[in-house]
């Protein structure tokens, strides 16, 4: 089974162009919102000039049911005999829906043998683009976690050229301490350079130098997130 989605970045195409996926054994994703962004409409063009057919949802509703459905249906029509392959393109899905599959997969498969393959496209700003207005706060759905009885609380975040939505996740959050993270591919990388300047302000406050991580090598870059978590964790902190 296969799973893209169609954003308004030229990435959402980049992998889907690379090979040629069965119409009838994908399903590509699409956002309710951003039609006339940047290359949204041609993305929406690019999958239904080859026959995909593009199921739209909210940014944060409608998509469970009908991932659930999807995977359930699949894995049925395959059988238990042979291990079930999960293909995944999240260059630009939201977190609620890439995560919802792995959570499906986790918890509420019935086959016994499940593989799935996690895409991600890299893509590069050539321009500055309006900052982003946060308006509240979500968990991701299977990742909520929990912070009753914690007596302090770390936050691990993630920075970008996007300054002000960092200092509003800070603002609400109100962690008691925090590490940064940064991405990172070669020392002399000019994006982690900027992404540090722009954020000096956060950087300043977590009053420690912000952790590279590997761009492009996921497995990595989750053992040094992980070493981090396991260090600020622990029964009195979350």
């Amino acid at each position: 089974m296969f799973f893209f989605s169609s954003g308004f970045e030229e990435r959402s195409t980049h992998l889907f162009n690379q090979f040629e996926p069965d119409p009838q054994k994908s399903v590509v994703l699409g956002f309710n919102d951003d039609r006339d962004t940047l290359s949204r409409r041609k993305n929406d063009q690019t999958f239904e000039s080859r026959g995909f057919a593009i199921s739209v949802f909210e940014r944060h509703t409608g998509y469970l049911e009908f991932i659930a459905k999807v995977l359930s249906s699949t894995s049925q029509r395959i059988g238990t005999e042979r291990p079930m392959k999960i293909f995944v393109d999240y260059s630009t899905m939201t977190r609620a829906w890439y995560s919802h599959l792995l959570t499906w997969a986790k918890y509420a498969a019935m086959h016994p043998h499940i593989e799935l393959l996690m895409f991600y496209s890299c893509g590069k700003y050539e321009r500055d683009f309006e900052a982003l207005q946060i308006s509240e706060l979500s968990v991701v759905p299977g990742y909520e976690g929990h912070s009753a009885g914690a007596r302090r609380t770390h936050a691990l975040l993630g920075l970008g050229f996007d300054k002000y939505a960092t200092l509003s996740v800070c603002d609400q959050l109100e962690p008691d301490s925090i590490t940064c993270f940064i991405a990172k591919e070669q020392p002399d990388d000019t994006s982690a350079s900027h992404v540090i300047s722009e954020n000096r302000e956060v950087i300043d406050i977590s009053n420690s130098d912000p952790v590279p991580l590997p761009l492009t090598n996921v497995s990595a870059a989750f053992r040094i997130m992980h070493e981090y978590a396991s260090l600020y964790g622990g029964d009195d902190a979350i």
